[in-house]
């Protein structure tokens, strides 16, 4: 079963294991996992929801090689939304008929703004549009607001690869994407609750492009001899900014994600981000993001049960759901999307 479900990339395999962390981290942060182990139990559960970040950074490298290494931007895009949107209409779908039928809860969003599960709400999630209103973005399945991010950069990305070339229109574009997230919180302030830029794309710009950088760099003459300190760099930054919790941890966690992926190289022995249970893990990570929140709902644990045993049980049951996910819809999806992009009718289209 193991040898079906893992996804295999060569000397990038470990970036499946990265991925199975980001998922484990914001199961952890939903369940409180450590909620009673005091102040730095406190740290290390809220530094959770950076996983988040860690996941963006990802989507920034692997954007870049599936862009760059692709026939034409439609081939790419058609892959990227084929990876992305089945899995996440699947779950949509079991959420708005578990919720129906009275098995889960409604997500806490929806309850605090009284958002319906309408037309509107639903075609605007079909659509990836749902970031335009912060009362919907995440009234559905309740981590689903990062899809329509990730999917507003695949559109954009590209056209910043493209002009980002070089160490000077790089730096342009990071302190550009920069100013702009910036910019987005500021405007988001003023109109209102902070979650109006907390899940508006423009906020998250800089982990995409820092992801983009982190593909370049590890083709790069420039690291070689280097790896081994921004490996071990991004370790000790990635534990600080969990341990510690300092200002801006996402920034600290997005750079310490840059900084492994760009200094991880295979050499033949064993490392902890290719083992079996995290290639595993990672495999089938996307699907243990979008199906947690609903087992979360479904047990609805009171707040004097332990946070590690929540963990235990939404981890697990999880795991449960993920797997046949991933191998009915996600795996069988994804090989669509792959000959989709080679198509005819998509090479015809790329050609004119």
């Amino acid at each position: 079963m193991n040898a079906s479900i893992i996804r295999r990339y060569g000397d990038t395999d470990f970036i499946t294991g990265l991925r199975a962390i980001a998922a484990t981290m914001v199961v952890a942060f939903h369940c409180s996992i450590f909620r009673e182990f005091g102040q730095i139990g406190e740290n290390v559960t809220e530094a959770g929801r950076y996983g988040v970040q860690v996941f963006f950074v990802i989507s920034g490298f692997t954007i870049a090689a599936t862009y760059l290494g692709a026939p034409s931007y439609l081939s790419y895009l058609v892959r990227r939304l084929m990876r992305i949107a089945p899995v996440y209409f699947f779950v949509i779908g079991a959420a708005i008929a578990l919720t129906v039928a009275g098995v889960i809860t409604g997500t806490g969003w929806s309850a605090r703004f009284g958002v319906e599960t309408d037309a509107y709400n639903l075609l605007m999630h079909l659509t990836f549009m749902s970031f335009w209103d912060y009362k919907i973005a995440n009234s559905l399945i309740g981590v689903e607001w990062t899809i329509p991010v990730e999917v507003f950069w695949y559109v954009i990305l590209p056209w910043v690869i493209a002009r980002a070339v070089g160490v000077r229109k790089a730096v342009i574009f990071m302190v550009g994407l920069a100013a702009l997230a910036f910019a987005t919180i500021l405007i988001g302030a003023q109109l209102g609750p902070s979650l109006i830029s907390e899940w508006f794309p423009t906020t998250y710009g800089p982990y995409f492009l820092l992801g983009v950088l982190t593909y370049k760099l590890r083709s790069s003459t420039q690291m070689i001899g280097r790896e081994t300190m921004a490996f071990w760099g991004g370790v000790a930054i990635f534990l600080f900014a969990c341990v510690a919790a300092p200002v801006m941890t996402g920034a600290w966690v997005g750079v310490a994600t840059a900084l492994i992926i760009v200094g991880h190289r295979s050499s033949g022995g064993v490392s902890i981000l290719t083992t079996t249970p995290l290639l595993f893990a990672g495999s089938i990570s996307y699907s243990i993001y979008l199906w947690h929140a609903l087992v979360v709902r479904y047990f609805a644990l009171p707040e004097s049960f332990p946070g590690y045993l929540e963990f235990l049980v939404v981890f697990g049951v999880t795991l449960v759901l993920s797997v046949p996910t991933y191998l009915l819809v996600e795996k069988p999806t994804n090989r669509w999307g792959a000959v989709i992009a080679k198509s005819p009718a998509v090479l015809k289209r790329q050609a004119a």
